[in-house]
């Protein structure tokens, strides 16, 4: 059985066990920096998640930690990851690296370069109708 993040929050907040008592694959999917993460998303744990996270702890002493202050219930934690936008000519890097035999990461300054008209001609080229 496989344990994600979302399981172990799971049982920090509505469980609340004891370390020790964890089985192995817990403790294998217990990762300080996204519980961190999660958790900081609700207004009354962030400050005290920063005050730990100037440390390097063990994951027992920081489930301890946590599991002292977390109201015993069901949480909502909005956690929004970053994303980066897309790039408007992302789908046309291939194009453009077998146009001038570069690879993407020249091929991403060669678009930088260029106007759209030059890279759709050069996209249209490649297109498999």
């Amino acid at each position: 059985m496989s344990i994600s993040i979302f399981d172990v929050l799971k049982e920090m907040t509505q469980e609340q066990k004891r370390y020790d008592d964890l089985n192995g694959d817990y403790k294998k999917a217990y990762s300080q920096f996204m519980i961190n993460r999660f958790c900081s998303s609700i207004n009354l744990y962030m400050l005290p998640i920063a005050s730990i996270d100037k440390y390097r702890v063990s994951d027992k002493v920081h489930h301890m930690y946590l599991t002292s202050f977390m109201h015993k219930k069901n949480h909502y934690f909005n956690y929004t990851a970053f994303k980066k936008p897309k790039d408007k000519w992302e789908d046309s890097i291939d194009c453009i690296c077998k146009y001038f035999e570069v690879g993407p990461k020249e091929a991403r300054l060669y678009i930088d370069m260029m106007t759209d008209d030059q890279i759709k001609e050069i996209s249209d080229m490649y297109v498999t109708r």
